[in-house]
């Protein structure tokens, strides 16, 4: 994926309302856990769906939920990101993540950060970030 693929991806992950099956294909096929398929519906209109790589030709999303879960939010979180933390502002309507790790020569710290109106939503953006930033080290 190109740096604009990749921001547009975060940004519909910001701006999402809540958790999207949608969504989680999507991620799931960025970040290399799904192969892409495309399903074209009759209006003309197409959706993003993962290949379950099964052989058996099926096209159901069979995927974490992501945008839903903490738990599969933080399985986002490439190796070696080790330091991260959520933080709420406004009450319980909007959240912020960061993930930082110690990198380059001169061991220095860099962070990303994500935000959403559920914590896993913001944790997902932040660790799409650090997803990116891997890719395009190489």
């Amino acid at each position: 994926m190109t740096r604009a693929e990749w921001e547009a991806l975060i940004q519909r992950v910001e701006q999402a309302s809540g958790p999207s099956r949608e969504l989680d294909a999507e991620i799931s096929v960025a970040v290399g856990r799904h192969e892409t398929h495309i399903e074209r519906r009759s209006d003309g209109t197409a959706k993003l769906l993962p290949w379950r790589g099964d052989g058996t030709g099926s096209y159901n999303i069979d995927c974490r939920r992501y945008t839903a879960s903490l738990d599969a939010a933080v399985s986002l979180v490439p190796s070696g990101w080790t330091a991260w933390g959520l933080r709420s502002r406004g009450g319980l309507t909007s959240f912020y993540a960061e993930i930082s790790r110690i990198h380059g020569p001169e061991d220095e710290e860099q962070a990303v950060f994500g935000r959403g109106p559920t914590p896993a939503l913001a944790l997902v953006a932040a660790a799409l970030r650090a997803q990116r930033a891997m890719r395009e080290e190489g």
